[in-house]
C-alpha cells in the first residue's frame, strides 16, 4: 500500500475516534482540582486517618506538579473548608477550567473491598462525555499502575449518574453552570488496611499526585513525565527606576517604572528566570500578563523591569521558571496580607509655573530671558511658553539649577509685542 495512503487512513481514524484529544502538552491547560469534603465534613475516617486531609494533601502535591508543567491548576479549596458543590463548580467555571477532577478516598462497611475506582460524567456519546471517559481511563490506568491498587472492584471505571459521584460531577444540577468533562477519583479504600496504609503514607500521596499527572499527560496526548520545578524565589525586593533606591513595603513611588529583583535557583542546576505578576490591590492574580527576566545562572539574582504603571495601589508576586520551561510556586512580595499594598504609585503631576520675562516687551530680534523659581524637577524637562494670545513659543528642554531656578533665553523672530507673564507647562 502506498505510504501516503496509510498516513491518510491513520489521520482519519484519529479524527473520528471518540474521546481522542488533540496532541498537546499541559502548558496553559486550566484544570480544576476538587479535594473532596473538608471543614465540618471529614469524609470517611478510620484509625485516625481522615479522608479530607488525604484528599487535600494529594491535591496540593498535584498542584505543584501541574504548575511545574506550565498548567494552571485551580483548587476548589486549599484549606480545611467545605464549599458547597455548586460553589466548587462556580470556582471551575469562573476560572475557565477545561476539565474538573475530584479527589476522594473510598470506604465500605466491610474491610475487604479494595482498589481504585474512577467515575466520569457526562455519558459517552457526546464530546464532553467521550472526553470524560477517556480521561477516566487514562487516570485509572496510571493510578493503579503507580499504587498497585487494581484491587477487587468489578467495573472500576463507571458512568457517575445514579451514584453518589453524580452529586460531585454533575454540573447540570445547577442553574447557570456549564458542564465540562469531569471525573471523580476514588483512590483507594480507607476501610481496607492495605489501602489505608498507602493513603496515609506521604510517599504514596506523592505517587498518587504523580500518577494523576501522568494520566493527564496521556489524556492531552503527551508522554508521562514530571519536570523538576525550580525553587521559590528568595529576597524579593522592589526598586525605583535607578535600580538602586529601594521602595519599602507599602511605600510610594512617583515613577511609572518599578524594578523587581529576586534570588532564583534550580535543583537541577538549570538556568532560571524570574517571572513577575503585578496587579492592583483587590484584583485577583491570574498567572497571565506577566513579565520575565532574562535567564540567569542558578543561584543568581534576576531582575524584572515593569513599566507603564499608573497612579494606584499595587501588589505583586514572583516565581522562578527554568530553561526547561518548568515553573515553581508563586511567592508573594513582602509576605504581607493578600490585599495589603506592596507599593503605591503617585506620578508627579506638572503644574504651570509663572515665569517673569525680561524685557517685558520688544521688537524682532529682542532676546527675552524667562525666569521661574521654586521648582525642583527630577532631571531635564520639556517646557512650553505661551504668549497672551495662547499661542506657544517653540518647545525647549530646560534643566533647573540646584536651587530650583528655571531660566531660558529666547530671541523673538517677529515684531509682535510680548507681555510680561508667561507660563511653563511640563
Amino acid at each position: 500500500m502506498d505510504k501516503s495512503i496509510v498516513i491518510l487512513i491513520l489521520a482519519v481514524i484519529m479524527f473520528i475516534t471518540p474521546g481522542v484529544v488533540s496532541a498537546d502538552d499541559l502548558a496553559g491547560k486550566r484544570i480544576c482540582i476538587d479535594p473532596g469534603h473538608g471543614g465540618y465534613d471529614p469524609g470517611a475516617t478510620r484509625d485516625g486517618l481522615e479522608e479530607e486531609d488525604v484528599n487535600l494533601d494529594i491535591a496540593l502535591k498535584l498542584k505543584e506538579l501541574l504548575t511545574a508543567e506550565g498548567a494552571v491548576p485551580i483548587l476548589t479549596r486549599e484549606t480545611d473548608i467545605n464549599p458547597a458543590h455548586k460553589q466548587r463548580w462556580e470556582t471551575s467555571q469562573n476560572n475557565n477550567c477545561d476539565i474538573f477532577i475530584a479527589i476522594h478516598c473510598n470506604s465500605n462497611d466491610k474491610t475487604t473491598p479494595s482498589g481504585t475506582e474512577v467515575y466520569y460524567y457526562p455519558k459517552e456519546g457526546t464530546s464532553n462525555g467521550d472526553a470524560a471517559k477517556s480521561l477516566a481511563n487514562q487516570v485509572y490506568g496510571e493510578v493503579t499502575s503507580h499504587l498497585d491498587t487494581a484491587g477487587n472492584r468489578i467495573g472500576p471505571i463507571r458512568y457517575a449518574y445514579g451514584t453518589r459521584s453524580y452529586w460531585v460531577l454533575g454540573a447540570d444540577q445547577f442553574t447557570g453552570i456549564t458542564q465540562t468533562p469531569a471525573i471523580n477519583i476514588e483512590l483507594a479504600f480507607i476501610s481496607n488496611s492495605d489501602d489505608r496504609q498507602k493513603l496515609a503514607s506521604p510517599e504514596y500521596q506523592q505517587e498518587s499526585a504523580t500518577a494523576i499527572l501522568h494520566g493527564l499527560q496521556l489524556y492531552y496526548g503527551g508522554t508521562p513525565q514530571e519536570l523538576q520545578a525550580p525553587n521559590k524565589p528568595t529576597d524579593l525586593i522592589q526598586y525605583k527606576s535607578d535600580g538602586i533606591t529601594g521602595i519599602l513595603l507599602g511605600d510610594t513611588t512617583t515613577e511609572n517604572i518599578i524594578i523587581m529583583t529576586g534570588g532564583v535557583s534550580d535543583p537541577g542546576g538549570n538556568s532560571v528566570q524570574l517571572e513577575v505578576e503585578v496587579k492592583p490591590v483587590n484584583t485577583e492574580f491570574t498567572g497571565t500578563s506577566t513579565f520575565l527576566s532574562p535567564l540567569v545562572a542558578s543561584g543568581s539574582t534576576a531582575s524584572v523591569t515593569y513599566t507603564g504603571l499608573s497612579d494606584g495601589v499595587y501588589k505583586w508576586r514572583a516565581r522562578a521558571k527554568n530553561s526547561n520551561g518548568a515553573t515553581g510556586f508563586w511567592q508573594d512580595a513582602g509576605g504581607n496580607a493578600e490585599n495589603d499594598p506592596d507599593f503605591k504609585v503617585s506620578i508627579a503631576q506638572a503644574s504651570p509655573v509663572t515665569l517673569m520675562v525680561s524685557p517685558s516687551s520688544g521688537r524682532q530680534g529682542t532676546i527675552f530671558t524667562f525666569n521661574g523659581n521654586g521648582y525642583t524637577p527630577n532631571g531635564a524637562i520639556e517646557f512650553h511658553v505661551r504668549k497672551p494670545d495662547n499661542t506657544e513659543f517653540p518647545a525647549a528642554i530646560l534643566t533647573a539649577s540646584s536651587s530650583g531656578v528655571l531660566s531660558y533665553s529666547y530671541q523673538s523672530t517677529t515684531a509682535s509685542p510680548v507681555g510680561n507673564l508667561y507660563h511653563l507647562g511640563y
